[in-house]
Order: C-alpha cells, then sequence, then structure tokens
C-alpha cells in the first residue's frame, strides 16, 4: 500500500490528530487513524476478502503494524466479529523487531481484543494446544487458559482434567518434562466450574521414584487439588 503523502485537512476536522507521539512515524500515525474511522467489514466488502487473507496480505511490510493497529481502533469503534480473532492472533505474534513499547502495545491490543473472543473459540483452541495440535498458533496454552473467561463450561472442564489425568498416567521413571500441564494448573485452579470439582479431587498419583522433577510435579498436582478443595468448600459455606 501506500501511505499518504500529506495530512489532509478534512482528517483534523474529523478528529484526526496530526502530529503522532513520540517513538511513532508520521505516516504509520496517519495511517491508523484513516482506518480507524472506517467500519471492517467495509475493506471485506471492497477487496472481497476475508479478515484473515486482508491480514496476511499486510505481509511483513513496516506497514504491516499500522494497519493492524487501524483495523483494530477500527473494530472497537464499529464492530465485525468476523475480525476479532484474527486480529487477536496477529497481534499475538511477537513484533519481529523493534523496542519494549512495541511489544508492549502488540501485548495491551492482544489483551483488548481477548475480551471480544468467543469462550468457545478460546476454549476449542485451548483444546487443540493440549493436544499438542500447536499448528501455527502463536501463544501458549496457559495464556489461552489465562485469556478464557472463568469458570470454563463443564465440557471442557472434563477435557482438560481427562488430559491431565492421562498425561499424569503415561508418565516415566525417566521423565523429566511436564509441559504444557505444569504450566496450566493454576489457570485450572481458577477456571475449574464447581460441577467438576468431584473429579478433580480424585487423587493425581505420580510414579513412586527418587526423581525429584516427579516429586516437584506431584507436589503441584496436590496444591491444585487443595485449593479446588478449598473452593468447594467456599462455595457450600457462602452458595452464590
Amino acid at each position: 500500500m501506500k501511505p499518504p503523502k500529506e495530512f489532509a485537512k478534512a482528517a483534523a476536522r474529523d478528529g484526526l490528530v496530526e502530529k503522532p507521539p513520540t517513538g511513532t512515524g508520521q505516516k504509520a500515525w496517519w495511517i491508523a487513524q484513516y482506518l480507524s474511522r472506517v467500519p471492517p467489514i467495509h475493506w471485506n466488502e471492497r477487496f472481497g476478502a476475508t479478515p484473515g487473507e486482508l491480514i496476511t496480505g499486510a505481509g511483513n511490510t513496516e506497514w504491516r503494524s499500522p494497519l493492524l493497529e487501524g483495523w483494530t481502533q477500527a473494530f472497537q469503534l464499529h464492530g465485525g466479529a468476523s475480525w476479532v480473532l484474527p486480529l487477536w492472533q496477529a497481534w499475538s505474534e511477537p513484533p519481529k523487531k523493534g523496542d519494549g513499547r512495541q511489544r508492549e502495545r502488540h501485548d495491551d491490543l492482544r489483551r483488548a481484543l481477548a475480551a471480544h473472543v468467543p469462550k468457545e473459540e478460546l476454549e476449542r483452541i485451548a483444546h487443540a494446544l493440549l493436544a499438542g495440535q500447536q499448528g501455527d498458533f502463536p501463544l501458549s496454552v496457559s495464556e489461552i487458559l489465562s485469556a478464557l473467561p472463568k469458570p470454563w463450561s463443564g465440557d471442557f472442564g472434563a477435557v482438560y482434567l481427562s488430559g491431565l489425568r492421562a498425561f499424569v498416567a503415561a508418565l516415566i521413571v525417566r521423565s523429566t518434562d511436564f509441559e504444557p500441564w505444569d504450566d496450566t494448573l493454576e489457570a485450572a485452579t481458577l477456571g475449574l466450574p464447581p460441577e467438576c470439582f468431584d473429579a478433580a479431587l480424585e487423587p493425581f498419583t505420580v510414579l513412586d521414584s527418587n526423581s525429584w522433577r516427579l516429586h516437584q510435579f506431584q507436589q503441584q498436582l496436590d496444591e491444585f487439588a487443595g485449593a479446588i478443595q478449598w473452593r468447594q468448600h467456599v462455595m457450600e459455606e457462602i452458595p452464590l
């Protein structure tokens, strides 16, 4: 694409700001602002393309970030449900280059969009990642679970516990890698719905061995069960 050569007078009348903040290129600033005023669906109709195709078309040029930022702001202003997931995935990718401010901006926009991603879609992605189907999705399962609204659905809670039990049952004495499950227990402590509490409190028993790594993972599982038991007790004492 070709960026604007100058700041149009009409843009100022529409409330756009000519001077960018420190650290932002002038033309990048203009692009993002211009795009923010246009409902995202316009671009689907204009080019006959899906949001994912348009984002891919932005490529890795120097204008990719302002294009994404403009589309993100446009979604926040005008809506456009089909844009949420592609934009969220795009911002989940780490910036190719740049300083800490750019990374922080990526994180801010990703978090803002995560609130609009349908819960069912987040659960679908988490399920795929837990099953080892990473594909080209850039986030870890622990990050997906952190973004997932709580409590989880009963179906997803059951899928999570089934996967965790299968993983524990498959451990051997020489096991040293407990990813991604060890990183998910904290999110599961808060995410599991009450209907999954009894299943979560059935003992998780790791192999009895002299491996300190296995002992450490068993301790994590015990702490997880203790936290679930505490949640169950609180809900029994103070029903919602």
